[in-house]
């Protein structure tokens, strides 16, 4: 019975061990799993950061603000990075959906697209009621508008200074985004209207005439064709004066 009981102890003892072994088995895949798990989440991060980062800079000079929402791919075969650039496709205009060039710098070369959800919150204006061709803008015809400008065309009219004291260009219909383009300035020179050109240099003034070959408002650049035929470019002073700079 001595013998037996020995026997036992020893058999119990293995076991024991056994299942210790098991449980260490079992665990150690997950452990060496972690690490590249934790790496690709810092990575993710770093990545998520970095576009956002990008691109409110880009967008800091613009009305409202800007929320970003990247999409991170799967990163499992993507190394750590300790320099990232970050560049954009599709031009110079934001748009509501974009891939995002992400590239590492250091201490590998690797390149990742990242498609990016992006608002820019902020506010515009629209028409309290049906603007017909020639009416007058007044403050009283406008009205504040909180929402995405992504969508809205690029002459929108982000501050009321920019359309009062004009008049409707078009028929603008009420609750319309208003637009710098269905609007013309008391002070804008039309397309075909007869301009009076003027030249000044150091101690002299030439003046002239031509046609405007555009709209365009006080301020900005306007190309005229002069009566000689030659085309001419120049600043629009008033309704009926475009300055010829040297």
């Amino acid at each position: 019975m001595p013998h037996c009981h020995h026997f036992y102890t020893r058999f119990m003892l293995i076991q024991r061990l056994l299942g210790a072994l098991l449980f260490l088995a079992a665990c150690l895949p997950l452990t060496v799993r972690a690490a590249p798990a934790a790496a690709e989440s810092e990575l993710a991060t770093r990545i998520h950061e970095a576009i956002a980062s990008h691109l409110q800079q880009e967008t800091q000079n613009l009305p409202g603000h800007i929320e970003v929402v990247p999409e991170i791919p799967d990163l499992t075969r993507y190394s750590d990075c300790d320099e990232l650039s970050i560049t954009r496709s599709g031009g110079s205009r934001l748009r509501s959906r974009m891939s995002i060039g992400v590239r590492c710098l250091a201490p590998t070369n690797w390149t990742l697209y990242v498609p990016t959800q992006i608002s820019l919150i902020g506010t515009y204006y629209v028409t309290t009621r049906t603007l017909q061709p020639g009416d007058a803008v007044t403050a009283d015809a406008l009205s504040p508008q909180e929402g995405e400008l992504l969508g809205l065309p690029d002459d929108a009219v982000m501050d009321p200074a920019q359309a009062v004291e004009t008049s409707a260009r078009q028929r603008i219909p009420a609750g319309q985004p208003l637009r710098l383009g269905s609007l013309r300035h008391a002070d804008s020179v039309l397309r075909g209207q007869s301009v009076r050109l003027i030249v000044r240099g150091s101690g002299f003034v030439v003046t002239g005439e031509g046609q405007a070959m555009a709209d365009a408002s006080p301020g900005s650049r306007v190309q005229v064709r002069a009566a000689s035929g030659q085309i001419v470019t120049g600043v629009v002073l008033d309704a009926r004066t475009v300055e010829i700079p040297l």
